[in-house]
């Protein structure tokens, strides 16, 4: 994983924005960092905050950790950035960073646990204003058009799925990675308990932990889009990103993996409006 110090421009996203964006835990085993312990409270408000964070974009790839030994090489891997705000800018950290800290004694910055201990609840309506204002221009961006619109989604399937129930929200989603999963020929019990897990809501941390371990076996090789490999990639990260929604932003995040799989979405969409009644799309 690229290596920044703590509290250094960040320039992983993009080298024009980097002075508004303050890297933290973006560690190297060739590097030292601080030690130290983290409060039970910080460990467990990062824990709320990267369950489905919000991010700008993903890149395809994983960050694998470099400080545990070699017999556990892979072992701990993400994909996902946290973003924080601060004071006119962005703390950006890597999913491993909860890692980093409960495995590796790692100790964030006193001024970014300040700033963890201080951040609104993910994707709320204050997370959101507080990205867009303390954000550089091109995450703002980002953000006005993922908060505003469901990407690929149409309008009039986003203001239905705005105004739909929690429990219609995770129907609709089970409903279209059925017919995913289907169409791309994934399937396994794996799948099933998936499935059930993203319609009864909640988090499941033993699926959850399961998922992701499927999901890394489903990486391709070489990235060749329209390939089964690929779109079975793809489907796997809309089911992983289903898991514990608990807002439309959550369920525009999952969909928004479908809808990448062309030939595949124009199926699923037919089956939600055909299979989730409950979901008024004129």
């Amino acid at each position: 994983m690229t290596f920044y110090a703590d509290l250094a421009p960040c320039g992983y996203f993009d080298p024009v924005s980097s002075g508004k964006l303050k890297a933290v835990g973006w560690l190297s085993r060739d590097q030292s960092h601080a030690r130290g312990s983290t409060p039970p409270d910080v460990i467990a408000k990062l824990e709320a905050l990267l369950h489905h964070a919000w991010a700008p974009c993903l890149f395809n790839g994983w960050h694998d950790c470099e400080l545990c030994p070699p017999e556990r090489t892979g072992s701990e891997r993400r994909h996902r950035n946290l973003f924080v705000p601060g004071a006119g800018f962005l703390y950006v950290a890597p999913e491993l960073l909860l890692h980093y800290v409960r495995d590796h004694d790692y100790a964030p910055p006193p001024e970014f646990v300040a700033a963890v201990q201080a951040c609104p609840e993910m994707n709320s309506p204050a997370y959101v204003a507080a990205i867009r204002a303390n954000g550089p221009a091109v995450i703002r961006e980002h953000a006005l058009s993922q908060w505003t619109y469901l990407g690929a989604v149409e309008p009039r399937l986003e203001q239905a799925l705005i105004e739909a129930s929690p429990a219609t929200m995770r129907k609709t989603l089970r409903v279209a990675l059925e017919v995913a999963c289907r169409e791309v020929e994934l399937d396994g019990a794996w799948i099933e308990r998936a499935l059930a897990a993203v319609e009864a809501g909640g988090n499941d941390a033993a699926v959850e932990d399961e998922v992701y371990d499927r999901l890394r076996e489903l990486q391709p090789v070489q990235w060749e889009p329209g390939s089964r490999e690929v779109d079975s990639y793809l489907v796997g990260q809309a089911i992983a990103s289903a898991l514990g929604v608990e807002s439309v932003v959550d369920v525009a995040y999952a969909l928004d993996w479908l809808t990448k799989v062309g030939w595949v979405w124009v199926r699923v969409r037919l089956a939600i409006v055909q299979g989730v009644p409950e979901l008024v799309v004129d």
